[in-house]
C-alpha cells in the first residue's frame, strides 16, 4: 500500500482541476410488483407456482395490524418474496448486486434457485453479488426468504416492541462498472470520512475507500476525491422555519482535490485510497444552530470516463462530556431529547419518505436537540434529516433485555450487527454515540455483562475510535460495564416513586471506574397518556391511574413531564435526558390504557393525528417558537363545577380569561418553566347535554416579540345524569351499586364520606328503601338513595359489610348462653345474630372467643360489633391475641382493657402475622353484674400471597424467583401470585419487567404499607436444583451446597448472606462441600487469573 499524502489547505482555497463527470453506476429501485405469501414451504424454485400470491410493492410487511392489536399474538414466522427480473442489455459486462436496506429479521436471498447468502438482523441494509448469477435469456426468479421469528442469536430476543416483520425498507439493484467502489463492506457505501484534531482552527480530514476490480483483466485507472461546499439546501416542507439560513449552508465551490493518477489494479484485486488533508479554520458543524457539512465527490475514471462515483457529506465537530455536562465544539450543550420508534399505525415499520418527514417535523418542531433511536437503527433517510437539520443522535444495536442460549454464536452476530451499524453510518456528523445494549441487566446477566460490554466498546472503538460509546441500564448501577457514557432508563411517577431529579441527583458522580467519572444521563423517562382519557385533578403518584391499568389519562402523563421539565431545567450537568417516547407504538403484548397492543408513552398518538398536551410543555421549553397552547382541551364534557387551567407558553407571561372575564396574570420563570395554572376556575355556564347553555370559553393571551398570540378551548359543564359514587373511606362497586364499609358510620355523616360524583346528592334510607335515616349508626342492610344532578335518574345502593376473614370460619369459645347465640353467630355475616357467654363479664373471667382463620394473614384490622342494651350499657374491656401457624402461645394485637366504647369497636393492627384471633374479654366497664359478653360481629382484616411459581420469605419480606433467562413483565409476575385478603399491590420496578431488587408493594386496609423485595435467583434448592456461571456450578441437596469448579483446580470462594455478612472466605480445590442454613446467599468465586464470577443462591 503506498504511503498516505498530506496536504495543507486553507479552507476557501481551490486546488487543481474540476472534472465534469457523468456517473456509470446505475441503483434501480425494484420494489414493485413482487408476489407475497406466509409460509413455511421451500419457495425458491423457478418452477415454484405464486399465481395464487398476494401482489405487494416493497416496502412492506405482514405485520402492518396484527402487531399492534394485542393479545401478544403477532405473526412471527416465515414469510416469501418473489419477483421476475428481466435481463437488460446494461447490466451486459456489468457487476450486479441486490440491496435490501431491511428486513426482519433474517433474510436469504435466492437467484434462480440458487442461495446467494443469509443476513441475521432486522435493521441494517445488506448486498449480495449476482454478477454471473443472472441468465441473459428469459426470466431472472429472485425469491427472498424472511424470518421474524425469535432466533437465538439475532438481536433482540425481547424487548418492550413488536419485532415487525418483513422487507420493510426499499430494495434496490445495483449495476456498477467492474471496478468500483467496494459493495462488499458491510452494506456501507464504502468511502469514509474521517475527522480528526478538530478545533476552530483547523481540522483533519481523512479520506478512504476501496477500490475493486471485479474483472478478469487489470486496469488503470485515475481516483480523484474533490472536498467542496454544497451548491444547494434540500429542505422538507415539515421543517418550513428551520432557524439557520439554508442559504449559509450551500456556498459552493471546491475546497480541495485529492487525487491519484495512473493506478493499475489487477484483476480479481483492489486497491485502498487513503489521502489526508488539514483544513483551515473549518467551519463546524454546529447542531441545530448550523449544521454546516461539506461534499465529499470520488470519482474512479477510465481515460475520459468516469466509470463509478460515490458522493457523501461530512461535518467537522468536536464533542465531549464530563462531570459538568455536555459539550459541542467546546460549549455546554445539554442534549434534550426524545426516543422514537419506526413504526406508525396500520403501517408497522413499512413507512415512506414522507412518513419519516412528518416524525421529524414534529420532532423539530418540539425543539429537541438531540435523539435516541430506540432500539436499532433506522431508515438512513431518516438519518439523513438529523445530519442537515442538526439534530444530535444516538443510534444503537438491538441487544435488548437478553442475549442468546450460545453467548458465543450471539455475540458474534450481535458484533456483525455492530459492524454494520457503523460503516453503513459512518460519515453522518449527526451521529456521537453507538449504543451497545439496552436494559440487559437480569439475574446472572450481571456476570456476563460484564465480559460482553467491554468487548462490545472495544469492538467499537476499533471500528469508529471517533465516537462516544454509551448504554441504557434499568436496575442495579452496572458501572463495570465499560462505556464512555452510561444513561439510565427510569420512570419516576409511573414505574417508581420519587422525583426525576431526586433520581439523578443520587446516580451524580456515582458512575466511576478505576477513578476515571463516567457520565450519566437519562436515556429514558415519561408516563402512559390516552388522550381521550381525563380527569380534573391528578397529583403523582395518582391511585386513579396504574401502569398496566385502563386509565390513563392525558393529564396524569402530563404531570409526570411538567416535573420532569422543571427538574431537567436547573440540573444541566445531565449530559442527555431522551423523553419516553416521541410517539406511540406497537408492543403487542401491552393491555393498558384502553389500547391493547400500545406503548402509549408517546407525546404523539400512534397515527400522528394528535400531539398529546405533554408535546407542548417541552415545545414552550425546548423551541423558540411563539407558543401559548391550553392543556386538557380535550377534556371538553365535564361534569364538575371547578376546573383547574393550566396554560403553557414561552412567553413572559399569560393572561386568561373564562367566558371573557380575565382571571388574572401570571408570569413564566425559570422555577415553572412556562407552566402556569389557575386554579379552581368556576364553569358558570351549564346545561344538558348538546345544550349551548352548558358552552365555557377559555382564553390564553400572551405577547410575544410585541405579537399577540393566543389559545382558546370550549368546555362544556354537563348537567350530570351520573349516579357513580366516590369514597376514601368505604369500597364502593359502582356496577352493582353496592358499599362495604368495614368501620362505624353515621348516618348524619354519609354525604360527607361518600360522595356523588358530578354533583349527585345521597340520602340513606332503611333496608325498605323508603324510611329515612337522618342519624345514627349505618348498618348493613340500610340503602343509599343516590339522584343525580339532573334531579331525575336515581339508583340505589346497599350497605353492606365488607367480607372480612372470619366470616363463616372455625370457631370455639369458652362458654355459649344456649343453642340460639352460639360462637358461629359471630363470624356468620349476620349483625342481628350473636354469641353470648351466658356469664357476666366478671365472673369466670376471662371469657374468649377464638377463630381459627385456615391460614396466617398480616393482621391490619380487628373489629368487634359488641351487643348492647339500651337499659343496660356495657363497654367490654378485653384483649386482641394472635396466634401464628404453628405457634403454641398467643401474642397481643391489641389491648382495650381500658375500653369505654359501645357497640362496635375498632382495633387497628400493624401488620402482625396471625392465623387465630382470640377475643379474649376481662371485663366491663359498665353493669359488669349481668352484662354476658356477647358479640353480634367479630371482623378481621388482613392479607396474605402466596405463589407456587415463586419462593416468598415473610419473615424477611422477600421474593425469590428463579432465573430462567427470560423477561418477567409485570402483569405476568402478579399472576403467579395470589392475593388474598383486603389489600391492593403495585410494583415499584426500574422497567416493564421484573428487575432484581424491585419491589412489590402492599397497602393494606388502613393504608399501611409493607414492601417484598423481589430478588432474581440462581437456584430454589426445592428440588435439588444447580446452578452454574462461567466459573463454577452449585447445587445442594438440603443444607449440604457443592461449589464445583468448571475449568479450574483453585480458586477463592467468598460467601455473603443477603444482609452483606460474610459466611465463607477462604480457598478452594475443584470441589468444595458446605453446610448453609436455608436463605439466599451471594456467592463469588474468583480464579487466578483474575476471572471472578457472582450468583445469587437460595438454599431452601
Amino acid at each position: 500500500m503506498k504511503s498516505l499524502h498530506k496536504l495543507s489547505l486553507s479552507l476557501f482555497a481551490v486546488l487543481m482541476l474540476q472534472t465534469s463527470y457523468a456517473n456509470d453506476r446505475l441503483k434501480i429501485n425494484i420494489g414493485e410488483g413482487w408476489k407475497f405469501s406466509k409460509t413455511t414451504a421451500d419457495a425458491s424454485s423457478t418452477a415454484y407456482d405464486d399465481a395464487s400470491w398476494a401482489t405487494v410493492t416493497i416496502p412492506h410487511t405482514w405485520n402492518a395490524t396484527d402487531a399492534q392489536d394485542g393479545g401478544g399474538n403477532y405473526f412471527r414466522g416465515i414469510g416469501w418474496y418473489r419477483k421476475s427480473l428481466l435481463w437488460d442489455a446494461a447490466y451486459a459486462g456489468k457487476s450486479v448486486y441486490i440491496e435490501v436496506l431491511a428486513a426482519s429479521l433474517q433474510a436469504e436471498v435466492f437467484v434462480n434457485g440458487v442461495s446467494q447468502g443469509v443476513h441475521k438482523g432486522g435493521y441494517n441494509a445488506f448486498r449480495f453479488d449476482l454478477t454471473g448469477k443472472l441468465s441473459t435469456t428469459g426470466d431472472n426468479k429472485i425469491a427472498i426468504k424472511v424470518d421474524n421469528r425469535t432466533i437465538d442469536d439475532i438481536a433482540p430476543l425481547s424487548g418492550d416492541f413488536s419485532v415487525i416483520g418483513g422487507i420493510y425498507r426499499k430494495i434496490f439493484l445495483i449495476v456498477a462498472d467492474p471496478v468500483h467502489v467496494d459493495l462488499k463492506d458491510s452494506g456501507a457505501n464504502g468511502l469514509y470520512l474521517t475527522t480528526s484534531e478538530v478545533s476552530t482552527a483547523s481540522a483533519k480530514l481523512e479520506v478512504k475507500t476501496t477500490v475493486v476490480n471485479e474483472s478478469n483483466v487489470a486496469k488503470t485507472v485515475n481516483l480523484k476525491a474533490v472536498v467542496k461546499n454544497p451548491d444547494t439546501f434540500e429542505g422538507i416542507d415539515e421543517v418550513p422555519n428551520p432557524i439557520f439560513n439554508t442559504a449559509a449552508l450551500a456556498p459552493g465551490g471546491t475546497i480541495a482535490t485529492l487525487e491519484e493518477n495512473t493506478i493499475t489494479i489487477p484483476a480479481g484485486d483492489s486497491y485502498e485510497f487513503k489521502e489526508e488533508i488539514t483544513v483551515a479554520n473549518p467551519h463546524l458543524w454546529n447542531g441545530k444552530v448550523d449544521p454546516y457539512r461539506y461534499l465529499v465527490d470520488f470519482t474512479v475514471t477510465d481515460g475520459s470516463t468516469v466509470v463509478d462515483a460515490v458522493s457523501d457529506y461530512v461535518g467537522f465537530r468536536f464533542f465531549r462530556a464530563d462531570n459538568n455536562g455536555f459539550y459541542l465544539n467546546g460549549n455546554l450543550y445539554p442534549l434534550r431529547g426524545v426516543n422514537r420508534h419506526q413504526d406508525w399505525k396500520d403501517k408497522g415499520y413499512a413507512i415512506s419518505d414522507s412518513m419519516h418527514n412528518v416524525d421529524f417535523g414534529m420532532i423539530y418542531e418540539i425543539g429537541a436537540n438531540a435523539i435516541r433511536l430506540a432500539h436499532y437503527p433506522q431508515d438512513p433517510y431518516f438519518h439523513e434529516l438529523f445530519d442537515k437539520y442538526g439534530i444530535v443522535v444516538w443510534v444503537e444495536i438491538p441487544f435488548v433485555d437478553k442475549f442468546g442460549s450460545n453467548k458465543a454464536n450471539f455475540v458474534a452476530t450481535t458484533k456483525i450487527q455492530l459492524r454494520e451499524m457503523i460503516r453503513q453510518r459512518y460519515n453522518r456528523p449527526s451521529i456521537l454515540m453507538w449504543g451497545l445494549q439496552n436494559e440487559v441487566s437480569t439475574g446472572s446477566y450481571n456476570t456476563e455483562m460484564s465480559v460482553i460490554v467491554p468487548e462490545l466498546h472495544a469492538f467499537a472503538k476499533a471500528e469508529d475510535p471517533s465516537r462516544l460509546t454509551v448504554q441504557a441500564q434499568a436496575g442495579s448501577d452496572q458501572s463495570g460495564w465499560t462505556t464512555d457514557l452510561f444513561a439510565k432508563n427510569q420512570y419516576p411517577g409511573w414505574y417508581q416513586s420519587g422525583s426525576f431529579g431526586s433520581y439523578m441527583d443520587n446516580y451524580k458522580n456515582k458512575h466511576s471506574i478505576n477513578g476515571v467519572y463516567h457520565p450519566v444521563g437519562m436515556s429514558e423517562y415519561g408516563a402512559g397518556g390516552n388522550p381521550t382519557q381525563h380527569e380534573v385533578y391528578t397529583k403523582i403518584p395518582n391511585v386513579s391511574v396504574t401502569t398496566t391499568g385502563a386509565f390513563h389519562s392525558e393529564e396524569y402523563q402530563s404531570a409526570v413531564h411538567q416535573q420532569a421539565i422543571k427538574d431537567i431545567s436547573t440540573r444541566s450537568w445531565i449530559w442527555g435526558t431522551f423523553v419516553w417516547n416521541m410517539f406511540d407504538f406497537a408492543s403487542d403484548s401491552r393491555n393498558e390504557g384502553s389500547q391493547p397492543g400500545i406503548n402509549d408513552k408517546g407525546l404523539v398518538t400512534h397515527d400522528r393525528k394528535i400531539k398529546k398536551d405533554s408535546f407542548y410543555a417541552y415545545k414552550v421549553n425546548w423551541s423558540n417558537e411563539p407558543t401559548v397552547y391550553i392543556a386538557s382541551r380535550r377534556f371538553t364534557e365535564r361534569t364538575a363545577d371547578k376546573a383547574p387551567v393550566t396554560v403553557y407558553t414561552n412567553g413572559e407571561s399569560v393572561e386568561v380569561f373564562l367566558n371573557g372575564i380575565s382571571q388574572g396574570v401570571k408570569n413564566r420563570t425559570v422555577d415553572n418553566c412556562g407552566i402556569l395554572s389557575w386554579d379552581d376556575l368556576l364553569l358558570t355556564n351549564k346545561g344538558m347535554q348538546g345544550s349551548s347553555a352548558s358552552e365555557n370559553t377559555i382564553v390564553a393571551k400572551s405577547t410575544i416579540n410585541s405579537v399577540e398570540y393566543t389559545d382558546t378551548v370550549k368546555w362544556n359543564r354537563i348537567i350530570s345524569n351520573s349516579t357513580d359514587l366516590t369514597s376514601t373511606v368505604v369500597m364502593i362497586d359502582n356496577v352493582n351499586k353496592t358499599i362495604y364499609f368495614s368501620s362505624t358510620i353515621k348516618a348524619e355523616a354519609v354525604s360527607l364520606r361518600i360522595l356523588g360524583v358530578s354533583g349527585a346528592t345521597v340520602q340513606v334510607m332503611q333496608a325498605d328503601g323508603t324510611t329515612p335515616v337522618p342519624s345514627g349508626n349505618v348498618t348493613a342492610g340500610m340503602k343509599l338513595i343516590v339522584t343525580a344532578e339532573d334531579g331525575v335518574t336515581t339508583a340505589v345502593y346497599t350497605f353492606l359489610s365488607m367480607k372480612h376473614l372470619a366470616l363463616n370460619k372455625p370457631v370455639t369459645a369458652s362458654k355459649q348462653e344456649n343453642t340460639t347465640n352460639t360462637p358461629v353467630k359471630a363470624v356468620d355475616g349476620d349483625n342481628t345474630t350473636r354469641w353470648s357467654s351466658g356469664e357476666n363479664a366478671s365472673a369466670s373471667a376471662p371469657h374468649w372467643l377464638e377463630v381459627d382463620l385456615g391460614k396466617e394473614y398480616f393482621i391490619s384490622q380487628v373489629n368487634v360489633l359488641w351487643f348492647d342494651s339500651e337499659t343496660n350499657h356495657r363497654a367490654y374491656q378485653y384483649q386482641v391475641l394472635g396466634k401464628q401457624q404453628g405457634a403454641t402461645t398467643y401474642t397481643t394485637l391489641a389491648d382495650k382493657t381500658n375500653n369505654t366504647t359501645l357497640g362496635l369497636v375498632t382495633s387497628t393492627v400493624a401488620n402482625k402475622p396471625a392465623r387465630s384471633i382470640k377475643i379474649n374479654v376481662t371485663g366491663s366497664a359498665q353493669n359488669a353484674s349481668y352484662n354476658y359478653p356477647s358479640i353480634y360481629e367479630l371482623m378481621v382484616y388482613g392479607w396474605r400471597i402466596e405463589s407456587t411459581v415463586y419462593t416468598i420469605d415473610y419473615a424477611h419480606k422477600t421474593i425469590f424467583v428463579p432465573f430462567t433467562g427470560n423477561n418477567i413483565e409485570h402483569p405476568t409476575f402478579l399472576s403467579n401470585i395470589t392475593f388474598l385478603g383486603q389489600e391492593s399491590h403495585s410494583i415499584a420496578s426500574n422497567a416493564y419487567y421484573i428487575t432484581d431488587g424491585d419491589k412489590l408493594e402492599i397497602t393494606d386496609s388502613n393504608d399501611a404499607k409493607t414492601e417484598f423485595t423481589i430478588h432474581i435467583v440462581q437456584g430454589r434448592g426445592i428440588n435439588h436444583l444447580t446452578s452454574s456461571s462461567k466459573v463454577f456450578t452449585v447445587g445442594n441437596t438440603g443444607e449440604t451446597v457443592c461449589i464445583h469448579l468448571n475449568d479450574w483446580t483453585k480458586a477463592k470462594l467468598e460467601i455473603n448472606d443477603i444482609a452483606g455478612k460474610q459466611i465463607v472466605n477462604k480457598e478452594i480445590q475443584s470441589n468444595e462441600k458446605l453446610s448453609l442454613a436455608k436463605g439466599l446467599y451471594i456467592i463469588s468465586v474468583s480464579t487466578e487469573d483474575l476471572e471472578k464470577s457472582t450468583i445469587k443462591y437460595l438454599v431452601q
